[in-house]
């Protein structure tokens, strides 16, 4: 039983999954997409902009959230990329950018708390990222009281002044709960590229919530918004002299103006977005009209450079465009938005050439002979040692199954490497490779993403290659069970001879049950993909608890807890890339049926900790069990 239901497992499990980006492109006015992603080790797009001059793009992007920062450089519409600068972590502060302007500078904004002071460093990049320079931000402090609730001050947006000056403007907020937008603190001006700020004075209350900051792209206007309405100290707001003086201006109906694009042939031409409709100032914001209606709310609006009636509108699941000033809208791109949307940039030298990026690797369809990688349920869960179903087309000219073992790295014609690691493969047909993910490909971490971004390849038949970028967690948990979904029933089997577990040999109290799992990640010693393991077999560096949960025998009453150490957690002796499981079921449990869940062992990075109630890390697969 349990070796048919694995072969069925590895061999046919499928789920239609799609690509992970976070940078796509289209040179056909958004009809059709290819994918652009630097790929690893980044996994954080913090910001994209072209250079107007040349079609440079210049990509902003972090291996983890607050991680070090690298500034990627591609000259050749994203088909290659190189990395110019690498800037150290830095901190809890993350990274801004501004520019480029005409002259092709870039200025890179970043938070220090070097020798205990925390301040701002400046980075002017030259030349394609050939050439940099970092200062620091004299002036730009973060220094005087705070509101009760706030925890500490940050720079939240650096934006870059007319082209072709080194005008930039700042904004630094006070932190209040978890939202660093919450309350406005300062805003900045500098003229000559950030070395040296002045702090400017918008006629608004201190902490004046939400600020927001647009510049004009050839004028002197800037636009400033926070709070919600006059009374409550906000407003939206313009100066046409560097922010020396201010006039409150209109919003329509008197809404707060969150997304404001600025023409770029006629900077006197305005549109926002006040929930799903989309308004039009051709007067500098003095007078506003509707003009239509989005589908659904948006967050962001861009306006093509060369061609005024056409629009672009980020909402949180769709990529949205107007070629007739707002009035009917298509859905270029839809994705799941599981990290936010995926924001439009056009080329200024090339109208039909659009750019798309997101913060996070999102799912996203682009064509047909796209490869997609699942582990066996069709999730996006992935491990080291872990199994991977991927689809696509044309991948073989025939349906091979592998031997006995040690797996192939070729069957069929086709192979996959995850970083150039080889991955053995166990089925192979024209629409889907089985393969199992190399050891040693995710080490762990404590940040966000948990992951690690690795470069599948795949290689068909017909000698095409198709890359995409994939992320590997240190685990990726699934118990083995009765058919392939999370709601079956497990495979458990009692330790001392290995019979089955069911109605007729329950689970008693006091006894070993074992499980066989998928997905537990690198063993100790390692072995490599593809092959049975030694004897005696290899474990987990890190075995997972094990917890006993009941529900309330009255209602309201409290959950009864009881976690215990896994008692053996590795390789599955004589077969390829399952995790066996030993544990006891603790004689102090009360007959009833518990919900049984294998948690991380991990706790805030620091491994081998104690098992005990409120002690654990996430739950890796739970399922229910009678105990007798």
């Amino acid at each position: 039983m349990r070796m048919r239901t694995l072969c069925f497992f590895l061999l046919f499990a499928c789920g239609l999954a799609t690509a992970d980006t976070l940078l796509i492109k289209s040179i056909d006015a958004g009809r059709t997409w290819k994918d652009i992603d630097p790929g690893p080790p980044d996994q954080v797009l913090e910001w994209l902009k072209l250079d107007p001059r040349t079609s440079t793009i210049y990509a902003l992007a972090q291996t983890y959230l607050g991680g070090a920062g690298h500034l990627l450089v591609s000259a050749d519409g994203g088909l290659t990329w190189q990395n110019r600068q690498t800037f150290s972590a830095p901190g809890a502060g993350g990274m801004l950018a501004a520019g480029p302007a005409s002259t092709g500078t870039l200025y890179l904004a970043y938070e220090s708390y070097a020798d205990s002071r925390h301040v701002v460093v400046m980075a002017k990049v030259m030349n394609g990222g050939e050439t940099i320079e970092q200062y620091k931000a004299e002036g730009l402090t973060f220094d005087g009281p705070l509101p009760d609730q706030a925890s500490g001050s940050f720079l939240v947006d650096v934006v870059a002044g007319p082209a072709g000056e080194s005008r930039l403007y700042a904004l630094t907020t006070n932190d209040a709960s978890d939202d660093i937008y919450a309350y406005f603190k300062a805003l900045w001006t500098s003229v000559d590229g950030g070395r040296n700020w002045r702090r400017l004075e918008p006629p608004v209350k201190a902490n004046c919530g939400y600020p927001r900051l647009w510049a004009g792209p050839s004028d002197s206007s800037v636009y400033f918004a926070c709070g919600s309405t006059e009374a409550l100290g906000g407003g939206f707001f313009e100066s046409t002299d560097g922010g020396e003086s201010w006039t409150r201006i209109p919003s329509p109906n008197g809404q707060r103006i969150w997304s404001l694009a600025i023409g770029v042939a006629d900077p006197g031409t305005l549109y926002t977005i006040v929930d799903s409709s989309l308004w039009k100032s051709t007067g500098g914001a003095r007078t506003w009209r509707r003009v239509g209606n989005l589908p659904v709310a948006a967050g962001s609006l861009q306006l093509h450079p060369a061609k005024p009636s056409v629009l672009l509108a980020s909402t949180p699941t769709a990529l949205l465009k107007s070629d007739d000033g707002g009035e009917t809208w298509m859905t270029l791109l839809s994705f799941a938005g599981r990290y936010g949307a995926f924001y439009a940039e056009i080329d200024p030298r090339l109208p039909d050439t659009y750019y798309g990026r997101s913060w996070l690797r999102q799912e996203l369809r682009l064509n047909d002979r796209q490869t997609f990688a699942r582990n066996m349920l069709g999730e996006r869960l992935l491990a080291p040692g872990s199994f991977v179903s991927i689809y696509g087309q044309d991948l073989a000219n025939e349906t091979q199954v592998a031997g006995a073992g040690p797996l192939p790295v070729s069957l069929a014609g086709a192979t996959v490497s995850f970083n150039g690691q080889p991955a053995p493969l166990l089925f192979v047909s024209p629409g889907q490779i089985n393969a199992q993910v190399p050891f040693g490909l995710a080490p762990e971490t404590e940040f966000f993403p948990p992951t690690t971004s690795v470069t599948m390849e795949v290689r068909r038949a017909d000698g095409s290659v198709d890359r995409q970028t994939v992320g590997i967690s240190h685990s990726a948990v699934y118990i083995l069970r009765e058919n392939p979904t999370r709601q079956a029933a497990p495979l458990l089997f009692h330790t001392s001879d290995l019979r089955r577990v069911g109605a007729d040999e329950p689970v008693r109290r006091g006894e070993g049950i074992t499980l066989f799992a998928l997905g537990m990640g690198d063993l100790e010693p390692s072995i490599p993909a593809g092959v049975l393991p030694p004897t005696p077999p290899p474990q987990l560096p890190n075995p997972p608890c094990v917890l006993f949960s009941l529900p309330p025998l009255a209602a309201n009453g409290p959950i009864s807890h009881t976690a215990t150490p896994s008692l053996a957690a590795g390789a599955a002796p004589g077969l390829i890339g399952v995790y066996r499981v030993n544990l006891a079921v603790p004689a102090s449990l009360i007959p009833g049926s518990y919900t049984v869940s294998l948690t991380d062992r991990r706790v805030n990075n620091a491994s081998g900790r104690e098992c005990r109630t409120g002690y654990q890390g996430p739950t890796l697969d739970s399922f229910a069990l009678q105990v007798q």
